[in-house]
This record gives C-alpha cells, structure tokens and sequence, in this order.
C-alpha cells in the first residue's frame, strides 16, 4: 500500500509558520535550506515549507508525496 510520505506548502514567511508547526503542533525541525526553506517532521510525516517568492504565485499548499514499495503497479 502507498503510503504519504511527505506535504509541502508555499509561504512567503516560512520561519513563522514552522514556529507554528514546533511550537503549537509539536514537530521538529529536520533541515534548513539556503533559500529559507525549512523541513520538519513528526517523526512519520514530513512537512516541507518552501518560500514563495513569485509575485502573484499564491501561498499555501503546493503538493503531496507518496512512498511506494513497487512503483511497478502504478505504471
């Protein structure tokens, strides 16, 4: 069975909302990237905030990534 591995969401203050997800939800963060992306994970899921940037581009949730055993099924 697939199961999601990963959520990533656009933001144009990543800093704010990972102090969100530590302090109120309990997550940790995993890694900071040179662009001010921040990883965190819940020690199952992991949740990845990206900086937004773009003009007009809108913030919030951007995609999902699942793990899978056997790709093979899915093709």
């Amino acid at each position: 069975m697939a199961k999601i591995k990963h959520l990533v969401f656009n933001t144009t203050d990543p800093e704010r909302l990972a102090t969100f997800y530590v302090e109120v939800m309990g997550l940790t963060i995993t890694h900071r990237a040179k662009n001010g992306g921040i990883s965190l994970t819940d020690g199952y899921l992991n949740l990845s905030i990206h900086t937004n940037k773009m003009d007009g581009k809108p913030s919030g949730f951007n995609h999902f990534g699942f793990e899978v055993e056997d790709s093979q099924p899915f093709i």
